[in-house]
């Protein structure tokens, strides 16, 4: 309610054009007497409130505004939107993220919702409605973080994943493992 609460975009780089391609947003609390506090520090603690639900819709207006404002400045970039697995039991985040699409005239194309691979595992099929009423929208859903539970690529087969990003922990010393 204090507005406390600030997003940075962490641009996302075309390897091999060196072009920005996107942009992901990061919400921070930037907590009066503690200062910039990381999302693993408060976000755990807000998916057992009934406080998940206006964080989430927080972060998406924030961001679909921004959106807006760098589309009428003739940049208009995709922009990427880490999700917790317990909105995915929210039956009417669907119907929300469309009308918020709606309300800030921005096309689907240009958004993307990012699960942990720990929804994978945790997941018992309840959320692959939303899931699939989300991809129904036109929007992109991407696995985040993939390689550092015990999932399998088997897990994805009926989900609506466009994208799948791999841990940096489990590709970072490739160059030299044999």
């Amino acid at each position: 309610d204090a507005r406390e609460l600030v997003l940075y975009y962490q641009p996302k780089v075309e390897t091999r054009t060196g072009q920005i391609c996107g942009v992901e947003a990061l919400v921070r609390w930037n907590h009066p007497e503690r200062g910039m506090v990381a999302p693993d520090e408060f976000i755990p603690l807000v998916e057992k409130t009934v406080l998940l639900s206006p964080l989430t819709t927080y972060v998406m207006e924030s961001v679909m505004r921004q959106w807006r404002v760098w589309a009428d400045e003739g940049t208009p970039i995709p922009i990427a939107i880490n999700l917790s697995p317990r909105s995915l039991l929210d039956r009417q985040l669907p119907e929300q993220v469309a009308s918020l699409l709606e309300r800030f005239a921005m096309p689907s194309a240009y958004l993307r919702l990012e699960l942990t691979e720990s929804f994978l595992m945790a997941d018992s099929g309840r959320s692959n409605a939303v899931l699939h009423e989300l991809a129904s929208t036109g929007l992109s859903l991407s696995i985040d973080d993939f390689g550092t539970g015990y999932s399998s690529l088997s897990h994805l087969k009926a989900l609506p994943i466009d994208e799948i990003k791999i841990d940096r922990s489990f590709v970072m010393d490739m160059h030299v493992d044999g």
